[in-house]
């Protein structure tokens, strides 16, 4: 397991609120060094009376990740080279203007943004914890970890298009390659957050086995929108000549009673874009 030494650079603010703001900073470092991969550099932690405190700070030059707590006074310490915050800040900048920082520095924002974070920070993307109890910090471990907040979907196979002056030309292939010929709903009155059962036949013209999806939907009005997103597919390996198929579709719970229209349709399945065969039966299922 890949494990973490992190220091944390924040100013002890003088105004009637610094007691409040250390104790803050505090419980941070406390909820992260809880983490079984981080060690937390924190001054509370390692400082007493006779330790070289400019030892300590040249500390953030070899951490893996620096926490960098933004408030109005930080950013004032840090542009103006003051104190502790500025020593800081000199050995970050130069780190971030020789390229070494990376993502290595991670602003957790604590004040306004617009007179909070020093100008060396303001291209990073912050943390914003103005509102937020440093008990929970899950965004700022996802930042540590370099972890993004959303995963990759997995890749599919490469969808294959021609030019686009061949596009028409290219279509004209799929024009009455499958065609919905019969389709049967039951029941045709249906409550709300019950299912109706779609039966239909699909002919498959190709000669040949063709891998489409089948999509159904029922819509309240004629505009043609899903309006509620009851849309269901499936895979389905049409073969040549005549098949039958059964669907199950679910009504939704907040659909308002009245008439709806159902909607049946095929696309191909390598480029979902390409609707083969569309039905529409027009209102005849009844909510209620």
């Amino acid at each position: 397991m890949q494990r973490f030494r992190v220091f944390i650079s924040y100013s002890r603010d003088y105004s009637p609120n610094s007691e409040q703001h250390r104790e803050w900073v505090a419980a941070l470092a406390d909820a992260l060094q809880r983490e079984s991969d981080i060690e937390v550099v924190f001054d509370e932690y390692e400082l007493y009376a006779g330790k070289d405190l400019t030892k300590f700070m040249e500390q953030v030059a070899a951490v893996d990740r620096v926490v960098i707590v933004l408030t109005p006074e930080y950013a004032r310490r840090a542009n103006e080279r003051h104190g502790g915050v500025g020593y800081e800040s000199s050995i970050l900048s130069a780190l971030s203007f020789q390229g070494n920082s990376e993502d290595r520095f991670i602003p957790v924002l604590r004040g306004d943004p617009r007179n909070s974070i020093p100008s060396y920070l303001r291209s990073k993307v912050y943390v914003d914890m103005r509102d937020r109890s440093p008990d929970e910090p899950y965004e700022l471990l996802r930042a540590i970890r370099q972890q993004p907040g959303r995963a990759r979907p997995p890749r599919q196979r490469s969808r294959l298009l021609p030019p686009v002056a061949d596009i028409a030309e290219w279509l004209k292939q799929f024009s009455g390659m499958v065609e919905i010929t019969d389709i049967h709903c039951e029941p045709l009155s249906v409550e709300r957050g019950r299912s109706i059962s779609l039966r239909y036949r699909i002919v498959n013209n190709k000669g040949e086995c063709v891998k489409a999806w089948l999509g159904a939907s029922v819509l309240p009005d004629a505009s043609g929108e899903e309006y509620y997103n009851v849309e269901q597919d499936s895979v389905v390996m049409l073969h040549p000549g005549e098949g039958t198929y059964a669907r199950e579709l679910t009504v939704p719970q907040v659909a308002p009673p009245g008439m709806y229209r159902v909607v049946c349709a095929v696309y191909l399945e390598q480029l979902p874009d390409v609707r083969l065969d569309r039905r529409d039966l027009g209102y005849i299922l009844s909510v209620y």
